[in-house]
C-alpha cells in the first residue's frame, strides 16, 4: 500500500518546509535479508515494522545517532567505519517534515538481538521482495524501494 499523504525527496535542499527533527535508521543486511523491526502497540504507528532507527539527540551527527539508537533497540555495536550511506530523505508527513539518514551495514555474522521491548515487539529478517507481507510505517515502502535500487546499482552495477 502506497502512503498517499507523504511526501518524499532524496534531496532537501531545495525544499521550503521547515525540519522539525532529524531521524537515522540502518539496512542491516545479512545473507541477503535485513532486519525489520515491530513497533510496539503502545508507540505511534503501533504494530508496523521499520528500520532500527531514532531521533537525533542535539549535538549528534547523523552516524552518532544510528550507532546508539541500534544499540538502544538491537543491542547492536555498529562501527562507524563499516557504514555506508545511501542517503538522507526528507519526508513530509502532513502534521510533520522531518530528514531520514539511512545508512547500510553488510554483516558475514548474524547478529545476536536483545531487542528493546519498549520500542519493538517482533522482528523479522526479510529480502526486498518480502516487503508486501509487512505492514511499513508510513513512508517505509518509498524509502525502502530507494534503497532497494540504490544496493541493486551498488553491488551489481557497479564496474
Amino acid at each position: 500500500m502506497k502512503d498517499n499523504k507523504v511526501k518524499i525527496t532524496n534531496s532537501y535542499v531545495s525544499h521550503s518546509n521547515s525540519i522539525d527533527f532529524e531521524v537515522s535508521g540502518c539496512v542491516l543486511i545479512h545473507e541477503n535479508k535485513f532486519l525489520v523491526l515491530q513497533r510496539n502497540p503502545q508507540k505511534p504507528y503501533g504494530g508496523t515494522w521499520c528500520l532500527p532507527a531514532g531521533k537525533k539527540e542535539a549535538q549528534e551527527s547523523p552516524i552518532e545517532t544510528l550507532i546508539r539508537e541500534t544499540k538502544e533497540e538491537i543491542g547492536v555495536c555498529l562501527k562507524n567505519q563499516r557504514l555506508e550511506k545511501i542517503g538522507s530523505f526528507h519526508i513530509d508527513i502532513g502534521s510533520s517534515c522531518f530528514l531520514f539518514h539511512v545508512y547500510f551495514h553488510i554483516t558475514e555474522v548474524k547478529p545476536q538481538l536483545e531487542i528493546n521491548t519498549v520500542e519493538h515487539t517482533n522482528h523479522d529478517w526479510i529480502s526486498f521482495d518480502e516487503l508486501e507481507k509487512h505492514d511499513l510505517i508510513i513512508s517505509g515502502r518509498e524509502v525502502l524501494n530507494y534503497c532497494k535500487t540504490f544496493l541493486l546499482k551498488r553491488f551489481f552495477f557497479e564496474s
